[in-house]
Formats: structure tokens, C-alpha cells, sequence
């Protein structure tokens, strides 16, 4: 996937609208945790225009502070891993 894309322009309180791809895992954090829209190339418009409305109706107010600050932490890939897969954490160093 384009993770370093995302790094990029989340952390300003954007909300990411992006393609699918295949790591499943990697999609459901970042929605969950980083608030990003993941769809198909047919539906991005349409997944946009959603974004869009939604942040007219005020959708995002509650959580966008907390997803901004997620972002701003950095992704730390040592701890998400062993959380996803039931491991102790290991240091990557």
C-alpha cells in the first residue's frame, strides 16, 4: 500500500480517501485508528463526496482531534504487530 502517503497529509486533519489493497490488517487500523476511507477505483467519487458531506454535517467533530494526534504519534509499527497478532511486543533495534 501507499502507508507513506498516508503519513504525509493525515496528521493535518485530513481524512484520507484511498484505494483498497490487499493487506486487509493494515486497512482496518487505518480506518479505525487513522480514520482513512478505503474503497474501490469505481467508488472514490462517491466515497469523497461522502467525506464531504459528512464533514458538512459535522460528522468528524468528535473524533478528528483524537485521530489527528494518532497520526501526529507516528505509527509505531512495533507495538501495532504484536497487538494484531496476540504476540509480546519485541524491539525492533
Amino acid at each position: 500500500g501507499e502507508y507513506h502517503r498516508l503519513s504525509e497529509f493525515a496528521p493535518f486533519g485530513c481524512i484520507p480517501v484511498m484505494e483498497n489493497f490487499a493487506d486487509t490488517i493494515g486497512i482496518r487500523v487505518y480506518e479505525r485508528c487513522g480514520g482513512a476511507i478505503f474503497t474501490n477505483q469505481t467508488n472514490m467519487m462517491a466515497a469523497a463526496e461522502d467525506v464531504i458531506a459528512n464533514i458538512d454535517r459535522g460528522s468528524y467533530n468528535l473524533g478528528s482531534k483524537a485521530i489527528t494526534n494518532w497520526w501526529k504519534a507516528g505509527i509505531q509499527w512495533e507495538k501495532i504487530l504484536p497487538a494484531v497478532f496476540g504476540v509480546e511486543e519485541v524491539s525492533l533495534f
